[in-house]
């Protein structure tokens, strides 16, 4: 085009073959080059994002678990106190119905106020109908349960991070009473399927079990998840110790867990079987891998060293010399005995869970 013939004007924008200059090639690389910089910039900086994200869901995650074993234990607290304000004022009613008949009757009233309490009340007889037996059985079990989590806190049980055993004895003199406290988390390599099928099988006893320190045998199937045994145990230096119990299982998400409680039939017919006191006894067993489960254990065992007019701290089997002076030794030499039985037991169930184990995986094999 003649630009010559628009004098007055500026069309030097117009593509001429002075104006048409390629742009290099070497300018074209390095935009290409700086594009690449920049995204790969925001992809590093996208991939560190993420990363912190992960952490911090990972920190909000564990102390979500914690913030919601806080809540229930604090709704649980809440609702023990309003429990308690019931029963105070039930036992206020009963007290004054009870002065009341007083008044009325010259025998006095048999009456104890232990009955309403429901948390610590084990009853000496259970009914004989077969209807109420089993509801109140598995209302003790039920009410056992529920002191799971709490049992765990404070055990340290509620996280797993390492193989986990403690134990102790204490001394209650003002309940003329030893109480044997014992938690344990290991990891067992046997899959959660054929463990728990394991466990229930050994627990429920289908058969009497007879070793050198125990003889165990079932009472009663409640139903498919109850069973009330009983157990007699032998060591030497204490009286035979007999306890009758019910165990109930509960399936709970992916885990199971077995309850113990301590549920008396009747007296010990005489001395020669000491009853057993409160007891309980927690066990959770969960999927670790598809070869191992994560089995928590808690337990507490309260021993009454005290039965009528007879203490064992003072018996000449127990001391030196036979004093009333000498309950002091004699407790310590009763604890050595509990612990020494207790770790015989211990022994026991283990050998007799392995057995229970082996017997399951020869018969799918």
């Amino acid at each position: 085009m003649d630009l010559d013939l628009f004098p007055d004007f500026d069309l030097s924008f117009l593509d001429t073959e002075e104006n048409n200059i390629e742009i290099p090639k070497k300018r074209i690389r390095k935009r290409h080059a700086d594009e690449v910089a920049f995204l790969q910039a925001t992809v590093d900086s996208l991939t560190q994002e993420l990363q912190q994200l992960k952490a911090a869901k990972t920190k909000l995650a564990s102390q979500s678990q914690w913030e919601n074993v806080a809540r229930r234990q604090a709704t649980q607290a809440q609702l023990t106190i309003q429990k308690n304000q019931r029963l105070r004022e039930a036992v206020e009613e009963q007290l004054q119905i009870a002065q009341s008949l007083q008044k009325i009757f010259a025998k006095k009233t048999k009456f104890t106020t232990e009955s309403l309490y429901e948390d610590t009340y084990i009853p000496d007889v259970l009914t004989l109908d077969p209807i109420v037996r089993a509801m109140r059985m598995n209302a003790i079990l039920d009410e056992e349960y529920e002191k799971l989590e709490s049992t765990f806190v404070k055990y340290g049980l509620v996280e797993f991070t390492k193989s986990y055993q403690q134990s102790s004895m204490k001394d209650e003199p003002e309940h003329n009473r030893l109480v044997l406290t014992f938690a344990h988390a290991d990891v067992i390599p046997i899959p959660f399927n054929l463990l728990s099928k394991g466990i229930w099988e050994y627990i429920s006893l289908s058969s009497p079990v007879q070793t050198e320190n125990c003889f165990m045998k079932r009472l009663e199937v409640v139903d498919e998840n109850t069973v009330y045994n009983s157990a007699i145990s032998y060591s030497g230096g204490l009286p035979t110790i007999q306890s009758n119990y019910g165990v109930k299982r509960y399936h709970v998400n992916k885990k199971l867990v077995y309850v113990f409680r301590s549920i008396a039939n009747s007296t010990a017919a005489s001395s020669s079987l000491w009853p057993m006191g409160d007891s309980s006894q927690w066990i959770v067993v969960e999927p670790y891998s598809d070869t191992a489960s994560l089995v928590r254990l808690a337990l507490y065992v309260h021993f009454p060293y005290k039965r009528f007019n007879l203490d064992l701290r003072q018996q000449t089997i127990f001391t030196a010399n036979g004093s009333s002076d000498c309950a002091k030794e004699g407790t310590e030499l009763i604890s050595r005995c509990v612990l020494q039985l207790h770790s015989k037991l211990k022994e026991t169930l283990e050998t007799l869970m392995h057995s229970s184990f082996d017997n399951i995986v020869n018969a799918t094999i």
